[in-house]
């Protein structure tokens, strides 16, 4: 049994670690894409309101998909104001377009050239529907969308596999450690640690941990668990001992769950 089972671990892990790398090929093409939308875009925007804003050093680049931020060479890293020009929610029938930009007091020619800047942007908005501006900006990105919109389903059915093959994992590995808690030795630890499971089960420094009976639904179960403590001879010397307590009608999957981030724990410091 634990031989099937850690064979279909493996199977699972091969379909994982296929499915990931196709996940990041994809990934990579979309990125691509991506950056070919972006240089469209950026293209347009300055198409668009490039000539009204240059002889002040700002230039309009996007942000991210929907928002475009307008920059100066002489403050690279602040935007002055941003435009938003985005389809509503999932809609594709409503769009909407409005500016954002900061206040304060205009005391200097950065300042009022900005205010200036501001302003025939938002009139050359204006002359725009919300509509009419998305698909300015947008303007030659279709197709490309459209092969992006291809590579993200396939993606996102891939994941899909992944994820059903991780929970597969998952399972499989409850299920090993439920036959390690059911055998005779039962599941043992190498660094004691505290175990809590709501007002049923508070111990520490445990060791290990044996399922003894399980209910007839195999829901819950009668668990031994056992924990060290330090005492010391009548030579001064420390030992360290055992001590076992029984708890009553554990929920069996809760337990697995618990112990099963304990062990990966362990093992995890174990293998670095």
């Amino acid at each position: 049994m634990k031989d099937f089972i850690k064979s279909q671990i493996e199977e699972n892990q091969i379909v994982v670690n296929t499915v990931q790398a196709q996940v990041e090929e994809l990934g990579h093409r979309r990125v691509k894409l991506e950056d070919e939308i972006k240089e469209i875009r950026e293209s347009n925007l300055q198409g668009l309101f490039g000539g009204l804003v240059e002889e002040f050093g700002i230039k309009p680049k996007q942000n991210y998909e929907g928002s475009y931020v307008f920059s100066s060479d002489d403050k690279p890293h602040s935007d002055l104001f941003t435009i938003y020009s985005r389809k509503k929610g999932w809609s594709d029938e409503e769009f909407e377009k409005s500016i954002n930009f900061y206040t304060t007091i205009c005391d200097n020619d950065f300042e009022f050239n900005r205010l200036i800047a501001l302003g025939r942007v938002t009139e050359a908005i204006k002359a725009f529907s919300a509509e009419e501006l998305f698909k300015a900006i947008n303007s030659g990105t279709e197709e490309l969308k459209e092969q992006d919109d291809v590579l993200k389903s396939e993606q996102n059915a891939l994941n899909k596999v992944k994820s059903a093959a991780e929970r597969a994992i998952k399972d499989s590995q409850y299920k090993l450690l439920e036959l390690e808690l059911e055998s005779i030795n039962g599941v043992q630890f190498q660094k004691p640690f505290y175990l809590e499971m709501g007002r049923k089960i508070n111990s520490s420094d445990v060791v290990k941990v044996k399922v003894v009976k399980k209910s007839s639904s195999g829901k819950t179960a009668e668990v031994e668990i056992t924990s060290q403590y330090k005492t010391y001879d009548s030579e001064a010397e420390m030992l360290v001992k055992e001590y076992t307590r029984t708890y009553e009608r554990v929920n069996l999957e809760d337990l697995i769950i618990n112990l099963s981030y304990y062990k990966n724990k362990e093992l995890a410091k174990t293998a670095s």
